[in-house]
């Protein structure tokens, strides 16, 4: 076994509650990753996703209350509607929710999924590549300023707070999942 052995678990803000973060801590498990995706309510109606902002940031509260040390958020940039300043506004409120940990991928569209499906009829529409480009770098310059380092091409974090198990595909090593 590596050790130390990294237990992390990965959670929809919407459907956690304080009890049971306890009971997940108590059994070992000590990390949890949010799928946030975003904390403007309109990205996220449009996204389809269960959570609101608030519930997202009140999820990463709690997990600090039931004693997780190591907090990460997952983020998407690239959305439809979503524009430099509404993602800024998700980078700055999932920093000063006290993660220790971001993943902040760009959006990528399945096929046969309903977004799919209204970004081929028109009635969504992404933004162009250079504005998708523009949040990437500015993850880049803001994250550092904010005392993260990026490790990966989409993982950011505070020292010692990286992921372990996210080093361990890139390094192709043996996993449990």
């Amino acid at each position: 076994w590596r050790q130390p052995a990294e237990v992390t678990m990965e959670m929809n803000p919407g459907t956690v509650d304080l009890d049971r973060l306890c009971q997940y801590r108590e059994l070992g498990i000590d990390r949890v990753s949010f799928g946030v995706q975003t904390l403007i309510e309109e990205e996220l109606r449009i996204i389809g996703r269960m959570h609101t902002a608030s519930e997202a940031l009140q999820a990463i509260e709690l997990a600090a209350q039931a004693g997780f040390k190591r907090i990460s958020a997952d983020l998407i940039y690239g959305l439809p509607t979503q524009t430099l300043q509404t993602f800024d506004y998700t980078l700055a409120a999932a920093v000063k929710s006290g993660v220790s940990h971001l993943s902040v991928y760009g959006l990528t569209v399945e096929e046969g999924t309903p977004l799919a499906s209204k970004l081929e009829d028109g009635s969504l529409v992404l933004p162009s590549e250079e504005e998708g480009e523009g949040m990437y770098e500015h993850t880049l310059s803001y994250l550092e300023s904010q005392g993260f380092s990026r490790y990966e091409i989409s993982n950011f974090a505070h020292a010692g707070q990286e992921s372990l198990h996210n080093l361990i595909y890139w390094r192709y090593l043996p996993y449990f999942g």
